[in-house]
């Protein structure tokens, strides 16, 4: 390329760059140089930079590769806790409905039981209420034995066993055996001793026969065939022998009953 018009004016129509010295062009060439081994420095810096950033982002993607493995390995783990939990919740539905089952069988138990109770409460109340009237049917003190009269403590009790034998006489002797009390037993028998003390051996001996569960088959027979008129004839014979005046003190001793 041409230089200038003006360039070339100024050196007497010679190119400036004709003109300079050898020196010069040594000095740009030396500044050239010195501009091209920096550029080389840094292209070399450069390619070093790349090499380290290639190295980081080689680095960079196994962490990423490690951490991916490591998102899917906990996929996996979440997934078997869901599926775990899902296996607790239906034992526990299974085992909830086990549970409601037993409540119903127990619930039922205890219906029957309350019915159970309730039945065994009434058959108590009836033998109490038996036990209450065969104790107040049985003479006060004997246990099931006969009184011996002037043993048993003068007062209330004795006056107590006194009404006891009377409502056995009336209760069995008249009520069962009407014709065999009305002929032996006038109204005056409790004032007479001897009378008192044969009825109260029969009365024992028919609690004997119908009350106590160990007495023999034939108890009761026996005491109808031999003890009842047996009793009841001497208690006729006795009364006859010494007849009493029901508006005074009766024939044979008084003790106080």
């Amino acid at each position: 390329m041409a230089a200038p018009a003006h360039q070339i004016a100024g050196t007497g129509g010679r190119p400036a760059d004709a003109r300079e010295s050898p020196g010069r062009c040594a000095g740009d060439l030396t500044r050239l140089d010195g501009r091209v081994a920096e550029l080389t420095r840094l292209l070399a810096d450069l390619s070093r930079g790349q090499e380290g950033q290639l190295d980081e982002n080689e680095r960079l993607d196994r962490r990423l590769g490690v951490l991916g493995q490591d998102v899917e390995t906990q996929r996996h783990a979440v997934a078997d806790l869901e599926n775990h939990l899902d296996d607790l919740t239906t034992q526990q539905l299974d085992e909830n409905e086990r549970l409601d089952r037993q409540l119903g069988v127990l619930g039922q138990d205890v219906k029957t039981q309350r019915q159970a109770i309730a039945a065994l409460e009434s058959r108590l109340d009836d033998l109490t209420t038996l036990a209450r009237e065969r104790a107040e049917r049985q003479p006060a003190g004997t246990g099931g034995r006969a009184i011996w009269w002037p043993d048993l403590p003068a007062g209330q009790q004795r006056t107590a066993a006194l009404c006891q034998l009377r409502a056995w006489v009336d209760d069995v002797l008249r009520a069962r055996h009407p014709k065999l009390a009305s002929d032996s037993l006038p109204p005056c028998w409790d004032r007479h001793d001897d009378v008192v003390d044969e009825l109260t051996a029969l009365q024992a001996a028919w609690q004997a026969a119908y009350r106590d569960t160990a007495a023999p088959a034939t108890a009761a027979i026996e005491w109808h065939e031999h003890w009842l008129p047996g009793c009841l004839a001497r208690c006729k014979a006795a009364i006859k022998a010494r007849p009493c005046d029901t508006a005074g003190p009766p024939p044979s001793r008084r003790r106080d009953r």
